[in-house]
């Protein structure tokens, strides 16, 4: 009975410290620095960082997992000498980091950061995991559901494989479609994602304490920087990289298929699906797609202030800075 007590007054508490750090964390204003890959979002978020005294929290899925440093285009040891950076290297990559996850670590960062005196910037591509922030989505964290699982598990392995289908999971390598282990956790993976979905149907409210800005170059300049960003990357050794943590069994096939983009190419070429010519092609005409996608989503939110370039993001938000500190 006592300790009955004892577990409802300490779950009490996390409801009690969770609840003060987000009203906290709604009047805090923060600023996010946003757009498709290569369009200089990183560059201006130190830039900016540097100007006003910020602190840059990463928004960005893949960037969270160690050791795939130059295939999701992290910033270097140098330039996060010259200002902090967070969410950057906390998780190995065959773990998994959700938008969950990254929704309540940013709530709590944007608090320390600007503890400390700081002002926080949020920088990255993921519109997804950025807009769950700022409109601040509703989720249930994930939990095993064991009636689910004992269905699952009950089912025969063509059974399994059929519920693949009619569930449009992708990216399954030959070995995960054999392995019933596998097979029951993308599902279970699938469901909750179906669960959560139906909670943001509802109006959600944009918070009043963001400033969000989004570089949207023209087609001609996002091309070329695309190009020449994936190329200055191979010239760095991107593919070595991945094939030494292959090597060092830090990451599989699967995992870097369901990681997708680069990481999905590099699977391709090291596995000789693909030659070198058809690696670099279809990586440079994805990149393109995906840069596409992520200027659509923005384009989208009317709260996002869309800008051509980098100056013109760094010149709106100072502006901003100046007006919000008057």
């Amino acid at each position: 009975m006592l300790l009955k007590r004892l577990q409802e007054k300490n779950l009490r508490n996390k409801i009690t410290l969770r609840y003060d750090y987000l009203m906290n964390f709604r009047d805090i204003p923060f600023y996010v620095i946003t757009g498709p890959t290569s369009s200089g979002k990183t560059g201006t978020a130190i830039k900016l960082a540097k100007h006003i005294n910020g602190e840059i929290i990463s928004a960005d899925s893949r960037q969270v997992y160690k050791g795939l440093n130059l295939c999701t285009g992290k910033v270097t040891e140098e330039e996060k000498e010259r200002v902090p950076h967070h969410l950057i290297d906390i998780r190995e990559p065959l773990d998994h980091y959700s938008i969950v996850d990254f929704k309540r670590d940013a709530e709590r960062l944007i608090v320390e950061v600007h503890s400390r005196g700081k002002i926080p910037i949020l920088c990255g591509g993921s519109g997804q995991w950025i807009s769950a922030l700022i409109e601040q989505h509703e989720f249930r964290e994930e939990e095993i559901n064991h009636e689910q699982r004992a269905f699952l598990e009950s089912l025969s392995l063509d059974e399994l494989q059929s519920r693949i289908e009619e569930n449009d999971i992708k990216n399954m390598s030959e070995s995960d479609i054999k392995n019933k282990r596998r097979l029951i956790r993308r599902l279970e993976q699938k469901l909750f994602t179906k669960d959560n979905e139906s909670l943001q149907t509802k109006e959600n409210k944009v918070l009043n304490n963001v400033f969000v800005v989004s570089i949207h170059p023209t087609r001609e300049i996002l091309r070329e920087s695309i190009e020449q960003r994936l190329e200055q990357r191979l010239d760095k050794g991107m593919i070595e990289e991945v094939g030494q943590l292959l090597d060092q069994g830090k990451i599989t096939h699967e995992r870097m298929l369901q990681l997708g983009l680069e990481l999905k190419f590099i699977s391709k070429l090291l596995s000789n699906e693909i030659s070198i010519e058809e690696f670099y092609t279809r990586l440079k005409y994805e990149s393109w797609h995906y840069a596409k996608r992520q200027m659509t989503w923005w384009n989208k939110k009317e709260y996002a202030l869309k800008v051509i370039s980098p100056e013109a993001a760094f010149e709106t938000l100072i502006t901003k800075f100046v007006a919000n500190t008057q």
